[in-house]
């Protein structure tokens, strides 16, 4: 990628051992220009949140394939979520992510049901900067 491309995280959540789908996202971001860093599947909030404030990610994206633990789910996005700058884009996708997001409607965070939706997001994410 570019000097000064946006940073994107992708991981799955606590519990979700599932990697194409994060796969898939990290590979679509970096055709789209974003400097990308995959952490893997099953990997806690916490973690998350200090990788991303580690990168100076300009967007947090979690993959999420289960719909078994939907409480569980949605609040790994909330501390997600809380422990995120304000300025940074939390995007949730998979059949288990995109409905959680959805139904969380808080401020930065944006529910992705497929790859196209998840590229339209990030061009409007670079075009906002």
């Amino acid at each position: 990628t570019a000097p000064g491309s946006p940073r994107l995280l992708v991981a799955t959540p606590a519990g979700d051992n599932h990697a194409v789908g994060a796969a898939l996202v990290a590979a679509s971001a970096t055709l789209e220009g974003w400097a990308v860093t995959y952490l893997g599947v099953n990997v806690p909030a916490a973690d998350v949140v200090r990788a991303a404030t580690a990168i100076d990610a300009r967007a947090v994206a979690i993959s999420a394939v289960s719909t078994a633990e939907p409480a569980r789910l949605t609040e790994e996005l909330q501390a997600v979520r809380a422990g995120l700058p304000a300025k940074v884009l939390l995007i949730a996708g998979g059949a288990g992510g995109a409905p959680v997001a959805t139904a969380m409607a808080a401020p930065g965070v944006m529910a992705c049901n497929d790859l196209p939706s998840l590229r339209m997001t990030l061009a409007r994410e670079t075009a906002r900067s």
